[in-house]
């Protein structure tokens, strides 16, 4: 599991919803947080990379996992998608979030980590 499906709700062993308890969850709305600080200038991507998202879950973990994909490389993956027009990336960032919330929703088109990172570009 990597970090987009950390932050739309997917399980380790692809089941499509995280088991109740398991803390390892990126909310969308962190993520946004997250994009609109580094956009802005406020944090380095190594900042948010080194930052815990929830109460007692890791940062971005950096090893692969099983698909060989890394909560690291997703997100270095989706920053080099963010606009070099500072006027471009408030709409960048919203379209994250939007896709985020839509692919944990599951919304038709979102619904698996693959559609995700169609519509993000990665």
């Amino acid at each position: 599991m990597a970090y987009i499906e950390r932050a739309c709700d997917f399980a380790d062993d692809g089941n499509i919803v995280m088991p109740e308890g398991e803390n390892r969850r990126i909310s969308p709305l962190h993520a946004y947080a997250s994009v609109v600080d580094i956009a802005a200038g406020n944090k380095t991507a190594a900042q948010v990379k080194g930052q815990a998202w929830n109460h007692g879950s890791p940062p971005m973990r950096a090893t692969p996992d099983a698909s060989g994909r890394s909560d690291q490389a997703d997100f270095d993956a989706l920053m080099a998608k963010m606009p070099a027009s500072p006027g471009d990336r408030a709409l960048w960032c919203q379209s994250v979030f939007a896709t985020l919330i839509q692919g944990q929703q599951k919304v038709i088109g979102y619904a698996t980590p693959a559609e995700i990172r169609g519509h993000l570009g990665i």
